[in-house]
């Protein structure tokens, strides 16, 4: 985990994080995939399945991603950097 939190912070400085399951269901621009808490409520991770079908993204579980990304709830975040986010997915399927 400690890549995948270098990985994280490179994406929050470059602004390539969308926080939120309603932010990112409504985000328009171009995301590359959607990490999740496993803490996540059940309405919300439908919410995310449901964005990810629609737009043929990756859903990944991550354990604890509030403290990652040091924001007290963030349970679902998604990438709109492609090279940072190949990166993390394979950090996390390590």
């Amino acid at each position: 985990m400690n890549k995948f939190q270098t990985y994280l912070n490179l994406a929050l400085k470059s602004n390539s994080v969308i926080f939120g399951a309603d932010t990112i269901a409504v985000h328009r621009k171009k995301m590359y995939g959607i990490f999740v808490c496993d803490t996540l409520a059940e309405n919300s991770m439908k919410k995310m399945v449901a964005t990810a079908q629609g737009r043929n993204l990756k859903l990944h579980t991550v354990p604890n991603l509030s403290n990652l990304v040091h924001r007290e709830n963030a349970k679902v975040i998604a990438i709109s950097n492609k090279s940072l986010y190949t990166v993390m997915v394979s950090c996390v399927e390590q």
